[in-house]
């Protein structure tokens, strides 16, 4: 089967047109949200420098004047119990934003039972490239984060998600299956 080029491109204007609003489907009146999905496919190794850096493979495209839905979870493993580590995101500019993150810990990888670590919301429209949950030294290796909110772009741009290993020397993975995905619901 071939496709002509005038063929793809009205393929993908309908496409765009789906990922772009919510759709009502006539008969049923069934709306179908958009979902946009990221999953690493491999682990990641955020950058050891001390600042909050991209976590590569965890960014999603919102557009000016939607509303949406957002949610990541991501699995992470620390080298040592010693790592002190952070987590946050950039949002391009916004009418607004609210959400909240949680983390949880175990000492080590292959436990079931975890310790709740903390659970910090942003409350304001400002704090791109802001840690908003971090955890200090402690007596775990193994933890998750967890992460849902809302937001209204007022400019199209990238929600991305960010991490931070203290200093060179402590890694940190992300693991393969963590995810970032958004619902446009408005």
């Amino acid at each position: 089967m071939s496709v002509t080029s005038a063929e793809f491109v009205s393929v993908q204007t309908q496409v765009s047109l789906l990922i772009s609003s919510p759709v009502t489907e006539t008969t049923t009146g069934i709306v179908v949200i958009p979902t946009i999905r990221r999953v690493l496919a491999a682990d990641a190794a955020p950058t050891a420098d001390g600042n909050l850096n991209n976590i590569t493979g965890l960014s999603v495209s919102v557009t000016n004047g939607g509303i949406y839905k957002m949610e990541a979870f991501l699995m992470i493993q620390k080298a040592a119990t010693t790592n002190v580590i952070g987590f946050g995101f950039t949002i391009p500019a916004v009418t607004r934003t609210r959400g909240s993150m949680w983390m949880a810990g175990s000492a080590t990888q292959a436990a079931w039972t975890v310790t709740v670590r903390g659970h910090h919301g942003w409350w304001g429209d400002a704090g791109s490239g802001s840690i908003v949950i971090s955890a200090a030294a402690e007596g775990y290796v193994s933890t998750t984060i967890i992460v849902k909110g809302l937001i209204i772009p007022s400019a199209d741009g990238v929600w991305q998600m960010q991490s931070k290993v203290t200093s060179a020397g402590q890694t940190m993975a992300v693991y393969a299956g963590s995810y970032i995905e958004v619902y446009r619901i408005g």
